[in-house]
């Protein structure tokens, strides 16, 4: 089993969550994150200029950095309210989704995702500027 380095954890503000879920955040220098997402039913999204895709029932890992603001950056995640500008926002603005739990990391973004072992759906999904092999940074990882 690997061990991720976490430094510390608190839960995201409730004004901005669901409170039925919980919310694993760590280090305030985390610059890499994580979010699990569930999809509850099979559904065929279209995916900003990528097309339309079909993605299956089951659990999602979604990784992504920021270079600064990386709480807003999740929170604005986490919002069902946003103008829609990521691969990730598409598909987290289908109302069959739902985010359990986010992680923050101090590793490199594309390290952190190929540590994950599952398949991506989409090639390129949130991966288009990727230079480390990434297929995709949303993997579906079963149901």
């Amino acid at each position: 089993m690997k061990v991720i380095n976490l430094t510390y954890i608190h839960k995201i503000p409730q004004k901005s969550i669901d409170s039925s879920h919980n919310y694993n955040l760590n280090s305030a220098n985390s610059q890499t994150y994580q979010l699990y997402i569930t999809l509850n039913k099979d559904q065929t999204l279209q995916i900003g200029k990528l097309g339309a895709f079909f993605f299956p029932k089951g659990s999602y890992i979604y990784t992504g950095s920021a270079k600064r603001a990386i709480d807003a950056r999740i929170a604005r995640h986490m919002s069902k309210t946003k103008k829609l500008h990521w691969h990730i926002d598409y598909f987290l603005d289908c109302k069959a989704t739902t985010i359990t739990e986010t992680k923050k990391f101090n590793q490199n973004e594309c390290t952190l995702n190929q540590e994950n072992n599952g398949k991506a759906i989409v090639k390129g999904f949130g991966s288009s500027d990727c230079t480390s092999g990434c297929d995709s940074h949303l993997i579906w990882v079963g149901s």
